[in-house]
Formats: structure tokens, C-alpha cells, sequence
């Protein structure tokens, strides 16, 4: 279970982060610290356990910290804080939350100073109050005020949790993905200033680097609209960073997923949203694992339903959403036709549960024919078979599916039958 914090910081702040460590211990919470956490044996092995136990890295900012090696790869040039930065930044982020905070007044032209105005952590104005705000985030409690809560929205969370993210690969120097993060943010959401300021400045570093601006929304949003039949992205693109394909990925992919969940799981729009955007925030963390988009489509397909199911698992919802009547996003009638069960709910729930009782590759068939609406010759493409099998294959799966229902829908006539003697045999 992840319920510790990470504290990370550069050797030089020791005796800084010290009172940090204590201070958070005062307010209840489970620190990790490796002045006086690691024991005798491999030091990497026992971060690697600590981190994996922690659902939270605090990456303590300072001039020290954020002093970089000079090489081309993004890292910082305190070894001990390095290692724990290439550990941390390959966790999932939806498990593990990196929380910059600032500890000392950063000179003038350093990264950390430009950031100021974005980070939500300071310790350097009050640090007993400091302290108080970033425990109540963590987890803790306030020693200053005992009613103190953590007001937060889950979607406030979800956007500190990639800011956070974005702000520590920036100091590292990976500007790159570091655009990725925010991106995301202003792809599926109204993003705030900060944001955009912060989407701005890296972008302004990257003409610096590299003597040219890359591609704006406009311009990339004329790149893919032209070509979003084809998917005009690479894997290898989406393996570098450039944020031009993951935009493009996105137009390609965010329609069909959205159709997915709405017919599939009688999702909101809103919740759906969320979702995509969960899975494509988990997909910067696996991309290096895709081998081709064959294998991405599928992961994507994968990786959405198990958030889907997982969300309304917490929920306490039967994870098919049948309460809900999609009426305008799914037609159960184009599979079993008009006369059976009437409309509405009842009919939605007994062609969901009749396609669930298929084998997994029939099932698969159908959900593309109709919760997808993928043309018959997209299906034969996408599985690998010839056109006439799936068109076979869908009439014949549409005629048991349509049985079943007229068995079901006997046994209710009869079960009515009996209901209507009884009545009539006490009456």
C-alpha cells in the first residue's frame, strides 16, 4: 500500500530538510528519509522499495537541487537526488504524486526562480504555516488549525499531480515531456493561467535551445485535421515526446473511445472525458512498451475499460452502468430489432447481458459492429479476416443474441401467466 512521503532533496539542504522531516512527523505522516532510513546493504535498492511504498515525492527546490550535469539527458547533478529522480519520474502517476515545494529563494535566471509564481508550496515566508498547508495536502493534519481540511476537487488533484510532474522533468531539464504534461491539461480542460504561463515559458526555452518554436496548436491542428483518417502519428514520435503526435493521437483516438464508453458503459460525457484522459496520462508512462499502432489501439481499448470498471467498482455501481438509458447513444434494435421487451431500460440491460454470455471474440465482433461503429470492412481489417466471414459471423451472432431474448422474453410472458391464475384463483 502506497501511504508514505518521499522526501528528496540535495545533500547540501540537509539540515534544512531535517526540520522538514520532522515537522511533517509532528503532523501524523509516514516520512521517508534516508538519513534516517537507509540501512546497511545497496542504497538504490532500498530507494527503489521506499518509493514504491510512498504515494507521495516531496522534490525539495533549492539552488543545490537544481544545478544539472551539463549533459544531454535530463538530470540534476547531486547523485543521491538523481537517482531518486529516475526512480520516481517512471512511476504512474495516478498511484504516485511528485510535490515540488520551495525551500530556499532560487538566484536570479535559474529555472526555480521563473517558476515561482506556478508553485503552490513555499516554505520560505512562514514554514510552520508551510508546513501546515502541504501536510493537509499529504495527508496530515494542521497543528495550527485542527479543523483544517483538504478542500480539493479530485479534478483539482489530478491537475496538481501532472503540474507537479511537468515542473520536476523541467527542472531536470526534459522540456519536452515536461510540454507533454501540460499539454494534457489544456487538450482536455479549460486550463488556467498558470498553466498557460507555464506551457508559454517552456515553450519560449525550447526556442532558445533550439532556435525555433514548435508547432503551435493552430498549426498542428491543421496538420492532423488533414490527415486524421490515415492517424498522421508515429510511435516513434509518441516514444520521443513530440508533442505534435500525441495531439495528433489524440484527434484520432478520442472520438472512438468516447463513442466506447457512452454506448458501452452509459458513461456521462464528462466522466468519459475523464477517463480518455487518465488512460492517455498513463500512456506517457508506458509508451516505450508499445510496439506498433496495432498494439497502441489495443492497449488503449484496455487500458480504458480497466479505469472505467476500477472507477465504478469505487463507485459502488454495477460496473455496466444499467441504471442509466442512453437512449440517444446506442440502439439495441439494430441487433434484436423493434418487437422485443419494448423500449428503454429493460431492453438495454437484457442485449448487454445476452452479449456478455458470448465468447470474448464474438463479443469483440459486436461491440466494434455497434457500440463502435466500425464498418464491416474496418472490422475484417482490424481482426484479420475476410469481409464475408464477418458479415456471416454478425448475422449469426445477431440471430442467437435475438433468441435468447425471445426466450427471455416466454418466461416473463409465462411467469406473468401464473401471476394473473393466482390473482384470479384468490379472487
Amino acid at each position: 500500500m502506497r501511504d508514505h512521503v518521499f522526501l528528496s532533496y540535495a545533500s547540501d539542504d540537509l539540515e534544512l530538510v531535517q526540520l522538514i522531516y520532522d515537522g511533517l512527523k509532528k503532523r501524523n505522516l509516514k516520512v521517508w528519509f534516508d538519513k534516517g532510513d537507509v540501512k546497511r546493504g545497496p542504497w538504490r535498492k532500498q530507494i527503489m522499495k521506499a518509493i514504491a511504498r510512498s504515494r507521495f515525492f516531496v522534490f525539495c527546490i533549492s539552488n543545490a537541487a537544481l544545478k544539472k550535469t551539463g549533459g544531454r539527458r535530463p538530470s540534476f547533478q547531486d547523485q543521491g537526488l538523481n537517482r531518486a529522480f529516475e526512480i520516481a519520474i517512471a512511476q504512474p502517476i495516478d498511484e504516485f504524486t511528485i510535490v515540488p515545494i520551495r525551500i530556499e529563494d532560487c538566484e536570479r535566471g535559474a529555472p526555480g526562480a521563473r517558476l515561482t509564481t506556478f508553485q503552490r508550496y513555499d516554505l520560505l515566508n512562514d514554514f510552520e504555516i508551510g508546513l501546515d498547508k502541504l501536510s493537509i495536502d499529504l495527508g496530515g493534519i494542521s497543528l495550527s488549525n485542527a479543523h483544517a481540511k483538504d478542500k480539493r476537487s479530485e479534478y483539482d488533484k489530478i491537475k496538481e499531480s501532472l503540474i507537479g510532474k511537468a515542473e520536476t522533468l523541467y527542472h531536470a531539464g526534459d522540456l519536452s515531456k515536461s510540454l507533454l504534461f501540460l499539454s494534457f491539461l489544456t487538450e482536455f480542460t479549460i486550463a488556467d493561467k498558470d498553466v498557460l504561463k507555464f506551457k508559454n515559458l517552456i515553450l519560449n526555452d525550447l526556442k532558445m535551445r533550439k532556435g525555433s518554436v514548435p508547432a503551435t496548436k493552430k498549426g498542428v491542428e491543421r496538420k492532423t485535421k488533414s490527415a486524421l483518417g490515415s492517424g498522421s502519428f508515429s510511435i516513434t514520435g509518441l516514444k520521443e515526446g513530440r508533442e505534435d503526435d500525441y495531439r495528433a493521437l489524440i484527434f484520432y483516438t478520442t472520438p472512438s473511445l468516447m463513442n466506447y464508453l457512452i454506448k458501452r458503459y452509459y458513461l456521462s460525457k464528462q466522466d468519459a472525458e475523464d477517463i480518455i484522459q487518465e488512460a492517455f496520462i498513463k500512456l506517457i508512462d508506458s509508451i516505450q512498451n508499445i510496439k506498433d499502432k496495432e498494439h497502441l489501439k489495443n492497449w488503449l481499448y484496455h487500458i480504458t475499460r480497466n479505469i472505467t470498471i476500477h472507477r465504478l467498482k469505487e463507485s459502488q455501481r454495477d460496473y455496466k452502468g444499467v441504471e442509466r438509458c442512453p437512449e440517444r447513444f446506442y440502439n439495441p434494435s439494430e441487433i434484436v430489432g423493434k418487437e422485443h421487451l419494448g423500449n428503454g431500460p429493460l431492453l438495454y440491460k437484457s442485449v448487454l447481458g445476452a452479449i456478455e454470455k458470448l465468447p470474448e471474440h464474438d463479443r469483440e465482433l459486436i461491440e466494434k459492429r455497434y457500440f463502435l461503429d466500425l464498418a464491416n470492412s474496418e472490422i475484417a481489417t482490424e481482426m484479420g479476416l475476410p469481409l464475408g466471414t464477418v458479415k456471416n459471423r454478425l448475422s449469426r451472432l445477431k440471430k442467437k443474441i435475438k433468441k435468447e431474448l425471445e426466450v427471455d422474453e416466454l418466461i416473463v410472458t409465462k411467469l406473468k401467466k401464473n401471476e394473473n391464475q393466482k390473482k384470479q384463483g384468490r379472487s
